[in-house]
């Protein structure tokens, strides 16, 4: 919980494989505005996927929706998938990254 208590701003959870243990802890749950397995949102037009696990398809994968993904820790999946992108820290040189660079670094075109 150390690193939870420090990190500033509304905290949202999407449920991972190892978060089984921490769900448990109503004080840890607290400190999300919301948890959920799976979570569409919309930003500027855009349709965005959030979820732990990478999907092969998801809501609108055809029609240039994007989906955020974590639980894999190299950065290419096995198989090439457009408008998906791996927002795991280890990936991602331990720091944030924001969706304009997510958009240049997957050659969006909208």
């Amino acid at each position: 919980m150390g690193i939870l208590n420090r990190l500033n701003g509304n905290k949202f959870l999407i449920i991972g494989n190892h978060d089984e243990k921490m769900l448990k802890s109503k004080d840890v749950i607290s400190k999300f505005v919301w948890v959920k397995d799976y979570y569409k949102l919309r930003h500027n037009g855009l349709k965005i996927i959030l979820s732990h696990y990478p999907f092969y398809r998801w809501d609108c994968s055809h029609y240039g929706s994007l989906m955020f993904h974590g639980h894999i820790h190299e950065s290419k999946l096995d198989i090439e998938i457009n408008n998906l992108y791996n927002v795991g820290v280890d990936v991602n040189g331990y720091e944030p990254v924001s969706l304009e660079e997510i958009l240049e670094k997957i050659d969006y075109q909208r």
